[in-house]
């Protein structure tokens, strides 16, 4: 069950700081999101976020961790542990969410709004660091999904099209060739 709470964070600067997000970035420097945050609990399976959905917060993994899917029964492309974040595309663009974002196990967010999550950019070079790092990662995953992706399809064309006992092409390719 998905229950938000006022800070009472069980977690100190210092801790905050150590997580991949807050990487490098003084305990000071931070402080005062533990007063301008929310703590967001979920349940296994829970779905945090849904694509075409509106969202204009940022959630830090703090405890447990989080499926990224795309399709809601799909398997997993990503997952997220502690520090690490998610949401911060549509908080950046605008836009709604593009992925499934569901509890692998029992998980404690960290939220921040769009708003703070700004603010925090502004403030702290360290942070805009980290998570353009965070960006170029997820990026660099995916340009790898895609092209696995691509050579499979390959391999299908390519069955699709040559017989594998004769390495010659079927009947299809060659009724494409006389009929084209």
């Amino acid at each position: 069950m998905m229950i938000a709470t006022r800070p009472q964070m069980d977690f100190s600067p210092e801790q905050l700081a150590q997580l991949r997000f807050f990487n490098g970035e003084s305990p000071d420097a931070i402080e005062w999101l533990l007063d301008n945050c929310t703590r967001l609990t979920l349940d296994e399976g829970e779905v945090l976020l849904e694509p075409g959905q509106d969202n204009e917060k940022l959630y830090v993994v703090l405890h447990g961790s989080l499926s990224v899917r795309l399709s809601q029964n799909g398997d997993p492309i990503s997952t997220l542990v502690q520090g690490d974040c998610v949401g911060e595309m549509s908080v950046i663009d605008s836009t709604h969410t593009s992925a499934w974002v569901v509890a692998r196990s029992a998980v404690e967010l960290m939220v921040l709004d769009g708003d703070h999550v700004w603010a925090l950019i502004t403030r702290s070079h360290t942070v805009a660091v980290n998570l353009l790092c965070i960006l170029s990662d997820r990026l660099r995953r995916d340009n790898r999904l895609i092209e696995k992706s691509e050579r499979l399809k390959s391999f299908y064309e390519y069955h699709a099209r040559v017989d594998a006992l004769t390495a010659l092409n079927n009947r299809r390719c060659w009724m494409r060739r006389w009929y084209a």
